[in-house]
């Protein structure tokens, strides 16, 4: 489908910013974020999406244990 990982840009998101997903197929989902003058997409099968949802949970249990000890 596509390399591992090809980028050459980061992005900086808060809770303000848009989101949605677009169902490429079964195997394929785009996440983009932005309005239509500053889109930032990134597509992912299956497997890299898990692996994104899982690397988010575990980084969001941690940042609130941060918030709990203060």
């Amino acid at each position: 489908m596509f390399e591992p990982l090809k980028l050459g840009a980061w992005a900086a998101v808060d809770g303000r910013c848009p989101m949605r997903s677009i169902i490429n197929n079964r195997d394929e989902v785009t996440l983009v974020f932005g309005s239509a003058r500053d889109e930032f997409e990134f597509a992912f099968d299956s497997a890299a999406l898990r692996n994104l949802l899982d690397l988010g949970a575990h980084a969001l249990a941690e940042m609130e244990s941060l918030t709990s000890e203060l």
